[in-house]
């Protein structure tokens, strides 16, 4: 799971890799492949850690972006 957020922690875009390969993604306009942004702020990256089914890293900009743009063209 990757996640672009604001400085609230909102999430502004989505994109989930699932174990059996399939992708989804979100942003505040478009759901698909059964992703959804949270209506939440999220948690610090230290709280998520806290579950171990978790490994949270913080990433660039950048990073999200081949991310976003690999995953989401190729799903097309």
């Amino acid at each position: 799971m990757y996640s672009e957020m604001d400085e609230n922690r909102t999430e502004l875009r989505k994109v989930e890799i699932f174990r059996d390969g399939k992708i989804g993604y979100a942003t505040t306009e478009v759901e698909f492949g059964g992703s959804g942004l949270s209506e939440y702020p999220l948690p610090e990256i230290e709280e998520i850690a806290l579950d171990a089914q978790f490994r949270p890293l913080k990433i660039s900009k950048e990073e999200f972006e081949k991310v976003w743009t690999e995953k989401i063209l190729s799903n097309k």
